[in-house]
């Protein structure tokens, strides 16, 4: 252990006095340099002395204002940021409202359509028949007495068209198209060029039946055809469409097509039969 005498002591702490005596004094030193200068600048320049000083003070203001305009720039950032966010979680509620909105409009739109849906008449090929022309003259004269059971079609023949109505309501029946074609397979678009207009109101109501026979049109084949569907080679199609309002006014049309089958293949039914095959666009409904 180190001990010192109280000599040694009273040394260091005289020489530790000393020193803060030195810069306290320089401290007064340089402040009474410059008081002096600034008494010497305000006594021979106080133009440039104001000057000065007006040039300090706006400079601090300048500091002073600049760092007030940086902390309301970032105030006003951090509010524009959280209007933004909030705005974007607003919008993102606005369009799941929209969506839910817009199902919401197709469910009932469905709704309404199925209602309206329930209540249209809808017709139906019930039966297609081929008859042999009667006389054309006198008390027998009868274009649909002689009917073709089945077998091999005649040279020239006409059709009696039978449609259902399975609907609920009443249709009015506005015109019709019936054709006829011969070959091995049906085209894929069907042609309707004998469209016939109804020159009177023909309704069909719920549940009724309306039995179409075109007296007047004639189905011509050629002996070939008539070699053809004989060999099964060919076939016969007559297919058409039927048009008509429902209690809207709105235009439906119903499209029918069916292959006649000469003879029975184990028990199957002679005479038209309904075309599996067929291209949809000779069966579809609108």
């Amino acid at each position: 252990m180190i001990s010192y005498s109280p000599f040694v002591i009273s040394a260091i702490v005289a020489d530790t006095l000393g020193v803060w005596d030195e810069h306290i004094e320089q401290i007064a030193n340089y402040i009474s340099k410059i008081m002096s200068f600034v008494g010497h600048i305000i006594v021979d320049h106080p133009n440039e002395f104001i000057t000065a000083c007006a040039t300090f003070v706006i400079a601090w203001f300048t500091v002073v204002l600049a760092r007030s305009t940086i902390r309301l720039w970032r105030t006003i950032k951090d509010a524009a940021e959280r209007q933004a966010v909030e705005m974007e979680r607003s919008l993102a509620l606005a369009r799941d409202s929209v969506a839910v909105a817009k199902r919401a409009a197709e469910a009932a739109e469905r709704n309404a359509d199925a209602a309206i849906g329930v209540q249209l008449p809808r017709l139906t090929l019930a039966q297609l028949e081929l008859f042999e022309p009667g006389p054309p003259y006198g008390p027998d004269a009868n274009s649909f007495r002689n009917q073709v059971q089945g077998g091999i079609p005649p040279e020239h023949f006409q059709i009696a068209v039978t449609f259902y109505n399975f609907g609920e309501t009443t249709a009015l029946v506005t015109g019709f198209c019936v054709e006829h074609i011969v070959g091995e397979s049906l085209p894929p678009m069907p042609t309707y060029e004998t469209v016939v207009p109804m020159s009177a109101a023909t309704i069909i109501k719920a549940g009724g039946t309306y039995v179409l026979k075109l007296k007047n049109f004639f189905i011509m084949l050629t002996p070939s055809e008539i070699d053809g569907i004989q060999n099964r080679s060919e076939h016969l199609w007559v297919y058409g469409h039927i048009s008509f309002l429902d209690f809207l006014n709105l235009r439906h049309e119903h499209r029918f097509c069916q292959r006649w089958e000469p003879r029975s293949i184990l028990g199957s039914h002679m005479g038209f039969v309904f075309e599996s095959d067929a291209p949809a666009e000779y069966t579809r409904s609108q």
